[in-house]
């Protein structure tokens, strides 16, 4: 597992897998921005399958909110138009 990233916080070494509040806001914007986006784009979404995903990204270490929308919103609008 990748750790997550770094913001010069001490503590962060010690609990490489817990997420901060830094981490949280990363991830709530992303979210938004994803969300944002699919409704812009009239793409039918479920919130919690798009959280579910941010956070799995995240987790792999996709930890930048723009970079982490736009791929969130990409494999969402794949999931909707698979077969």
């Amino acid at each position: 597992m990748t750790h997550h990233h770094s913001t010069g916080n001490p503590i962060r070494g010690f609990y490489p897998y817990i997420f901060f509040s830094e981490d949280m806001e990363r991830m709530e914007l992303a979210l938004r921005s994803a969300l944002f986006a699919c409704r812009r784009h009239q793409t039918d979404i479920d919130v919690e399958q798009a959280a579910r995903l941010v956070l799995r990204l995240y987790r792999m270490g996709l930890t930048e909110p723009e970079k982490l929308a736009i791929l969130t919103t990409r494999m969402l609008a794949h999931r909707r138009t698979a077969p």
